[in-house]
């Protein structure tokens, strides 16, 4: 399945997008909720990569970036501000 995920920066809300394949909901919801890109230091280089720019390596932690998840038009996973 095709879709769409927005990485939102926390500090100054800019974002980019990547579109990517999925073959199964539950393993795409665990890597971005639970597994390795809910880690800031893999959301900042995935950010960068989407926006052409260089990777900023950031140290690991949680909430410089939210995610939000599109299959279609459906929202099938998103994150609030902390």
């Amino acid at each position: 399945m095709e879709v769409r995920i927005t990485l939102i920066r926390a500090s100054d809300g800019e974002t980019a997008e990547i579109t990517d394949e999925w073959e199964e909901r539950d393993s795409l919801l665990f890597y971005w909720s639970e597994g390795n890109a809910s880690c800031d230091c893999v959301r900042a280089e995935e950010f960068a990569i989407a926006r052409g720019e260089e990777d900023p390596d950031l140290s690991c932690g949680d909430g410089a970036f939210l995610v939000r998840i599109k299959v279609g038009d459906e929202i099938v996973y998103e994150e609030a501000r902390k």
